[in-house]
């Protein structure tokens, strides 16, 4: 004997499912508990080859570092908020040497949200890596500096000091730089 299911109830069915997994994925991605971060965890773990997409914007600059396959080279192009020309070029696979560090950004420990933009006053920029040109799993990245030279990062609710050369940053801005 065969159970017929009505339009509406099969699409009552189907449409609850689609808000459960919806609501799932939501909490998943964003969580507004402050996250402890564990000394020497990635804050946001990537593999080299994972890395399509790099983008960095502070107040002078753009920078968009974008790949389609693993292993890839670079293509970038870097913008000016001054109105200065755009420049484009491409980069190997490493980004000369920046992919690793920005893709495996270690954190040293947890910080505190209240003061942090007092303990951290200089923001160096929104950084934010992807594994596509499109990915529902990406963080965009408040980078700080204290006075001292360290460095911290604030993903919503979290923040961390972390272990990230600020000279990898500023030799991101200068990828399409003439030699």
């Amino acid at each position: 004997m065969k159970t017929k299911i009505g339009c509406g109830v099969a699409t009552g069915l189907l449409l609850g499912c689609l808000v459960t997994i919806a609501g799932v994925v939501g909490l998943t991605i964003y969580n507004d508990l402050p996250v402890e971060f564990e000394a020497g965890a990635p804050i946001v773990p990537h593999e080299d080859d994972d890395v399509m997409v790099i983008g960095f914007s502070n107040d002078t600059v753009d920078v968009t570092a974008q790949r389609s396959a693993s292993g890839a080279p670079f293509s970038i192009l870097v913008t000016y908020r001054s109105g200065k020309k755009p420049r484009h070029c491409i980069r190997p696979k490493d980004l000369d040497g920046l992919l690793d560090p920005l893709a495996r950004i270690v954190a040293r420990r947890t910080v505190p949200l209240p003061g942090f933009p007092e303990t951290w006053p200089t923001e160096l920029g929104l950084l934010e890596i992807k594994r596509g040109a499109v990915d529902f799993i990406s963080w965009p990245v408040v980078v700080r500096q204290a006075r001292d030279g360290r460095i911290a990062v604030k993903i919503y609710d979290s923040a961390a000091e972390v272990d990230l050369d600020p000279r990898v940053l500023e030799k991101l801005q200068r990828l399409c730089d003439p030699p």
